[in-house]
């Protein structure tokens, strides 16, 4: 990093907390403080791609929006890819549910860069993506979620928008200006219900975030996203969402990852409520 000028001397590093699948350290303090992120280049899932190119091409392209970090650069290394971009000061998971819902909708106004990856759109491909991941599990739980596989639905004409990929609440930080979404590393195009659903996962909101949200506060971060077009169909595709979230956390159980056991609960809950 020195030698390619990203720093001018040797400073303090410090490991930082949150990240499941990649290294992350914070180098120096201050208003220069700077993130080293060394991707591990086997920690992608089917639904949570790891790739250093598109985080280093989202930052690139939301260098004026102020709701990613500032992008400085990137290293090819022994151990593998290293990003570099400025720390965000601020408390991940501490962003209320009106300034995520916010940073959500900005980010899904902003044009996507065409080179990015394309989501499927609609019942048919979210449910398609869930049999992928099932297809690599095993046992009685399986077949109990492939009893439980929703229906398929007609959607109408949905706007590929901006996606984070993965806007859990450890990676949305509450900086002074308002929230900030870090770790770009499966950004996507799609539709803006597939950020809204990772979002308000029981899961995903248990594993990075303080607990599931009641009925109030989805309630509440619907009606800040102000978009019906979107959340109308956010409804109209949550037991699918939801279902495609179990297989996930089912096939991480299985391949050695037990925190995500109550994850894997809490979808199934969600599913045996309809």
């Amino acid at each position: 990093m020195i030698t390619a000028g990203y720093l001018g001397a040797a400073g303090p590093w410090q490991p930082l907390s949150g990240g499941r699948t990649n290294h992350i350290w914070r180098i120096c303090d201050g208003p220069n403080a700077i993130v080293c992120k060394l991707y591990d280049s086997i920690g992608g899932t089917d639904l949570f791609p790891n790739s250093p190119q598109d985080e280093a091409l989202a930052l690139q392209a939301l260098t004026e929006s102020h709701i990613a970090p500032e992008f400085i650069g990137a290293l090819s290394v022994s151990a593998g890819t290293c990003l570099l971009y400025r720390f965000v000061t601020g408390e991940p998971a501490s962003a209320s549910l009106a300034s995520v819902a916010a940073v959500l909708k900005e980010l899904h106004a902003i044009s996507p860069p065409a080179e990015l990856r394309k989501t499927g759109i609609g019942s048919d491909a979210i449910l398609g993506q869930g049999d992928d991941i099932l297809v690599k599990c095993y046992g009685a739980r399986k077949d109990l979620l492939m009893a439980l596989r929703p229906r398929s639905v007609a959607t109408n004409n949905v706007r590929s928008v901006f996606l984070h990929g993965d806007p859990v609440p450890q990676n949305i930080i509450l900086a002074p200006h308002g929230a900030v979404l870090v770790d770009w590393q499966c950004p996507a195009q799609g539709d803006p219900c597939e950020d809204l659903a990772t979002f308000l996962s029981p899961a995903m909101q248990t594993l990075y975030g303080h607990g599931p949200l009641s009925t109030k506060q989805r309630q509440q971060f619907v009606a800040a996203y102000d978009a019906p077009e979107v959340t109308d169909r956010l409804d109209q595709l949550q037991s699918h969402f939801n279902w495609r979230m179990a297989a996930h956390c089912l096939w991480k159980v299985e391949n050695c990852e037990p925190d995500y056991e109550q994850g894997f609960a809490l979808q199934m809950a969600e599913l045996q409520k309809v």
